[in-house]
């Protein structure tokens, strides 16, 4: 998945960034990610979504939708790639949310 091409970061609240997908069957999604931890184990990170918006049914339910949580977490490995890319570049991390408070 690429940024700008099939999800955008906008700003959210209390220093979050939201994610808004672009295109595909979460076309106007747009979430952010709570909290993120590696697993007991240490083989996975264990992370939720929060819903700001969406275009799905009614009936949608994030949390028992495989095809979200398999998005979800290549989106979230890939913001978390390109961050350190940017780090590498000298960058300060785009994805950092500075208010300016």
């Amino acid at each position: 998945m690429k940024e700008n091409h099939d999800y955008v970061l906008t700003p959210g609240k209390n220093d979050h960034w939201n994610i808004r997908i672009l295109q595909g069957p979460y076309v106007e999604t747009v979430f952010n990610y709570g909290t993120i931890k590696v697993s007991d184990c240490g083989d996975y990170l264990k992370y939720d979504t929060e819903i700001v918006s969406h275009q799905q049914d009614d009936n949608w339910d994030p949390a028992e939708d495989v095809n979200w949580q398999e998005i979800t977490g290549r989106l979230l490995i890939q913001i978390v790639e390109n961050s350190l890319e940017d780090t590498d570049n000298g960058s300060a991390g785009e994805w950092e949310n500075s208010s300016g408070a």
